[in-house]
């Protein structure tokens, strides 16, 4: 049984003070503990959509677009940057006006040229006025059904293209292109005025181009009353429209009138009836609705958490180049979450959504780069990506790039520019990017600015708040010092998963403190477990500890249970159980893994395992 000394179980509840600045993957675990995906990200984990260094993406809203999808979501860009929808639209890929980029598309998509369509439908106009005398044109009809027949399905897919296209349904609210998208819509409907006659025709016609047509106009009125263009806006009226056209298996609508039904926009809340009919559109393969169950079975939102159900989601959306579809299988994939581990594909998938100029996945690059994950550490070009995606307003690569100031990593140490970039962040909505201020406060010995902040952090559900608070209220920092307001804040920390505050606790129930917790190995256990399975290497050690020497009326003494968790505690880094490890490996009379072990530890200054290497060579001379 390895002694006392060797194990060097509990850390002084008093030692632990507020710990520096620090990135780590998951936003939701830090402070200054840890990040998400920014992501994540939340994200999105330490990285992955969870707040701080991460990759999860600005918020941690289950919803990542309005209901009307790309139109909403660009309009509220427009707004966030102080512009209007008057000023002219520009396509992000590459910065090209959109008048070039519908010009480039005709010519990819049709052999029929702009001039082609408008000779058409100058042909088709001349065919709408001969309705009233229909059944005296036989020859003309069977001319205009020559004519459309030949060139009909050409002209069609291109005009549905364009108009189901992003950058159109974004230019359809841009009032400088409204001479342009009416244009269109008016060649949309002459042709589907002379399907219509077609249909009435004995002629048939290969495509049934009538019903799609007619879903998309039903799209595009909900569209209208959605954001109220050209008419009042009113939800019900949308809703009623993104129905019909849902009903008709419209995948776009179908995820609409799920976002819709979870909002309560237009209709009354109904969360499971949004899932069901987001899963509806997912399994039309629509991208962002792939993206979005994939969210809903990562966090858990009405459906059961997930995680291999929401890689299969996540990597279909990022086979459909779906730019968070991407970066949010990246996530997993980094983190081997729900599929197996393979951080080249990672970051490959990352550098495409990258080329894209997406945010969220420059954000969670520059964190592999921060961390060195899969690439050689580079904080500087970390420190360009985080700018990149701040640059596109992302809160969470404001905050890393707060992180990278205060830190002093990849640019100087700066933190007056740390506070501007937290700011910004908190502005966006970023609850950790509150919590890195109040921090930044406390160093400043601003406490009342550094109390405020962590309180309001705090109510927003902030752990790493949570753990300030405790620490402020034990050290008495602008406060006078109260341990029992403080365990309650710690208590708070650990119940929202705050590691080392679940730690901290399980030092403080097995050694006690004087006329404020009484000794309880059976909570300390516990709370040594919850740390131990989120990855806290001491709490690995110490419930090893417990089980080895046993616990009366708690744990039984199981060697090979505390074998288990020495192991884990070794492979997570700790010293203390690498030693306790060798300890076992030496009473078992495997020499030779005892040896490696304390070797590893020695060499991370464990003075214990210098002590028993000297013994071995003695014995061994």
């Amino acid at each position: 049984m390895a002694s006392a000394q060797a194990k060097q179980k509990m850390v002084s509840f008093h030692k632990n003070l507020l710990s520096p600045t620090t990135i780590s993957q998951d936003e939701s675990k830090r402070r200054k503990s840890s990040p998400p995906p920014i992501l994540k990200k939340e994200p999105n984990q330490e990285l992955p959509r969870k707040r701080i260094l991460s990759i999860a993406s600005g918020t941690d809203e289950l919803h990542k677009q309005s209901a009307s999808g790309l139109i909403s979501n660009l309009v509220s860009q427009l707004e966030k940057q102080g512009k209007t929808t008057e000023q002219s639209v520009v396509v992000n890929n590459n910065s090209k006006p959109i008048s070039k980029k519908l010009n480039e598309m005709s010519n990819e998509n049709s052999s029929c040229s702009i001039n082609g369509v408008m000779q058409l439908v100058s042909d088709i106009d001349e065919i709408t006025n001969w309705d009233k005398k229909i059944d005296e044109n036989d020859e003309k009809i069977s001319k205009a059904i020559h004519l459309l027949k030949s060139q009909l399905g050409d002209v069609y897919q291109l005009l549905l293209k364009i108009q189901k296209s992003n950058w159109f349904v974004d230019l359809r609210f841009a009032k400088k292109a409204k001479k342009l998208t009416n244009e269109l819509d008016n060649v949309t409907t002459l042709l589907g005025l002379s399907i219509s006659y077609l249909k009435s025709s004995k002629e048939t016609i290969d495509i049934n181009v009538y019903e799609v047509d007619h879903r998309n106009n039903l799209a595009l009125e909900g569209d209208k009353y959605y954001l109220g263009h050209g008419v009042s806006q009113n939800y019900e009226t949308a809703f009623n429209f993104y129905l019909q056209a849902a009903n008709l298996d419209e995948p776009r609508c179908q995820y609409i009138i799920g976002t819709m039904h979870i909002e309560g926009k237009g209709i009354e809340q109904n969360g499971r009836k949004g899932v069901k009919w987001i899963l509806k559109s997912s399994m039309q393969n629509y991208a962002d609705a792939l993206n979005q169950m994939g969210i809903y079975y990562e966090k858990g939102f009405i459906v059961e958490v997930n995680y291999p159900l929401a890689a299969k989601f996540y990597c279909k959306a990022s086979q459909l180049s779906h730019l968070d579809g991407m970066t949010n299988y990246a996530a997993f994939l980094r983190q081997g979450k729900g599929t197996e581990k393979n951080i080249q594909k990672a970051l490959s998938l990352l550098i495409k959504a990258c080329e894209k100029n997406y945010d969220k996945a420059q954000n969670e690059l520059g964190f592999m780069y921060y961390k060195g994950l899969g690439v050689d550490q580079n904080t500087k070009q970390a420190v360009e990506l985080f700018t990149m995606a701040a640059d596109r307003g992302n809160a969470v690569a404001l905050n890393n790039l707060g992180i990278s100031y205060e830190d002093g990593m990849g640019v100087v140490r700066d933190y007056a520019k740390a506070t501007v970039c937290y700011e910004q962040s908190v502005e966006l909505g970023n609850v950790n990017a509150l919590n890195n201020l109040g921090y930044i406060k406390l160093l400043q010995h601003d406490y009342e600015s550094a109390l405020d902040l962590f309180h309001k952090a705090a109510d927003r559900c902030s752990a790493d708040a949570m753990y300030n608070l405790s620490n402020v209220y034990r050290k008495g920092l602008g406060v006078s010092a109260d341990i029992s307001i403080s365990i309650k804040y710690l208590h708070k920390a650990a119940a929202n998963g705050h590691v080392k505050s679940q730690k901290m606790l399980g030092d403080l129930f097995y050694s006690g403190l004087e006329n404020v917790v009484e000794k309880d190995k059976k909570q300390a256990a516990s709370f040594y477990y919850k740390a131990g399975v989120n990855g806290d290497a001491e709490s690995c050690n110490s419930l090893g500890c417990m089980y080895e020497d046993g616990c009366e009326d708690v744990l039984e003494r199981n060697e090979e249970t505390a074998f288990k968790w020495f192991r884990k505690a070794s492979d997570l880094g700790s010293e203390n159980g690498m030693v306790n490890l060798a300890s076992i490996y030496e009473r078992r009379n495997q020499t030779d893994q005892a040896v490696k072990l304390l070797k590893r530890a020695s060499s991370l200054g464990n003075q214990k395992a210098l002590e028993k290497l000297e013994s071995f060579s003695k014995f061994n001379m």
